[in-house]
């Protein structure tokens, strides 16, 4: 699986949770624990994929984009991404 393609699936797995009641973590929140600066360009007209977008650019400026890149590779599906990942594990994980 694609990091960016994976990004998107986990931040659309986060807005339903959000839906849902869930959580009460924000988007913004979750993506700030990254430690780059993309959670300030989150706004809510954005699409998942433009989200995941923002996301990708701040792995990169943090300097773990290969190693998430790496991480995300080992899944072969969607089903199996969700299931062992969600959105604020993966920025805990490759954050500063």
């Amino acid at each position: 699986m694609y990091l960016l393609e994976a990004l998107t699936i986990l931040v659309e797995e986060w807005n339903q949770m959000l839906e849902n009641d869930k959580t009460r973590m924000s988007l913004n929140e979750v993506v700030q624990t990254l430690g780059g600066e993309a959670w300030r360009g989150i706004m809510p007209h954005l699409t998942p994929r433009q989200v995941a977008n923002l996301i990708y650019d701040d792995l990169e400026a943090v300097d773990t984009l290969d190693a998430a890149t790496e991480a995300i590779g080992q899944y072969q599906s969607e089903e199996q991404l969700l299931e062992e990942r969600n959105l604020l594990g993966m920025m805990q994980d490759f954050g500063i």
